[in-house]
């Protein structure tokens, strides 16, 4: 039955243009959950062998890379072994976990964080393919392990569980994903670019420096990557807006998450458009575009802590 049409609720507005990490079971615009898992089985796919593998495999990855960088050695091809092995035990714990809820893993805090960072990796070897930075593992895959290892302790009971309905709203909530993982490896891009330019600038030769790919390869994977989520994240927002629409009757009821979500949107969108109109390139656009992915990740951690007390 198609949930009655309301201006004034106060849930209308939480899945549009955020980490749903606040989506309650009591909202009309979710169904309850169809699986059958226990919380025991639940409990040891968190726990399961091939999740802790791929945590494994992405901390030696990392670690390699990092002691040919003390060495100041190639990284060579261990790397692209170590890489493909984790992400294939990552993809089958994916694959675990959905078979096992019967639905893609979109509906609680530590699911989404694991679904983010296996779109992280996947898009990180998608751009392997044409543009090989294996730097990027170095400073990538702790990132990407610190969030499987959010998924495995962080306490189920202290998230909602719901099941999201509706074509919309799926593809807003898959859009949101796949935008983050594509802005956090440009913000990697843009640390690697902003840690080079200033041991440049002070005249500091190190391995570090050697390490690091150029300055121009590493400004144009930072905004392409940023482009890309930029466009992606649009995309989320008015999948959200035309769902909002479809459940509510109004395209937008506007509060303080929504207002944020348009002004992320706007500092992304002025920094691209600064640098194909007026060539605003190098340190001030790469560092305006870094610290606007922070602020987001900020707000979205602020955004949940209220959200679950039920102040926004």
């Amino acid at each position: 039955m198609r949930p009655p049409k309301s201006t004034t609720s106060s849930t209308s507005s939480r899945a549009i243009a955020w980490v749903p990490s606040s989506l309650m079971s009591n909202d009309p615009a979710f169904a309850p959950i169809s699986s059958t898992t226990s919380s025991d089985q639940r409990e040891s796919l968190r726990m399961s062998l091939a999740l802790f593998s791929a945590v494994t495999c992405y901390l030696f990855a990392a670690g390699w890379a990092c002691t040919r960088l003390i060495r100041d050695l190639p990284i060579g091809r261990v790397l692209h072994v170590l890489t493909a092995i984790g992400f294939g035990f990552h993809t089958l714990a994916l694959l675990q976990i959905t078979a096992a809820a019967g639905h893609v893993p979109l509906t609680t805090q530590h699911e989404i964080l694991f679904l983010v960072g296996w779109c992280t990796i996947s898009l990180y070897l998608i751009l392997h393919t044409w543009m090989p930075m294996d730097q990027g593992a170095l400073f990538l895959f702790p990132l990407v392990v610190f969030q499987m290892i959010l998924f495995i302790f962080l306490p189920e009971s202290a998230t909602a569980v719901a099941t999201p309905s509706g074509t919309w709203l799926k593809a807003h909530l898959a859009l949101l994903i796949l935008a983050y993982a594509a802005l956090g490896i440009g913000w990697v891009g843009g640390l690697m670019y902003l840690i080079q330019e200033r041991q440049l600038r002070q005249q500091r030769v190190s391995r570090l420096l050697r390490f690091l790919p150029a300055l121009e390869r590493l400004e144009s994977m930072h905004f392409q990557c940023t482009l890309a989520g930029f466009c992606l994240l649009a995309l989320a927002m008015l999948g959200g807006l035309v769902w909002h629409r479809e459940v509510y009757g109004t395209w937008l009821a506007f509060n303080l998450k929504i207002g944020f979500s348009f002004l992320v949107l706007a500092s992304y969108g002025a920094v691209l458009v600064a640098r194909r109109l007026w060539s605003y390139r190098g340190r001030p656009a790469v560092l305006l575009s870094s610290v606007t992915f922070v602020l987001l990740m900020f707000f979205l951690l602020v955004a949940n802590i209220f959200a679950k007390l039920g102040r926004i």
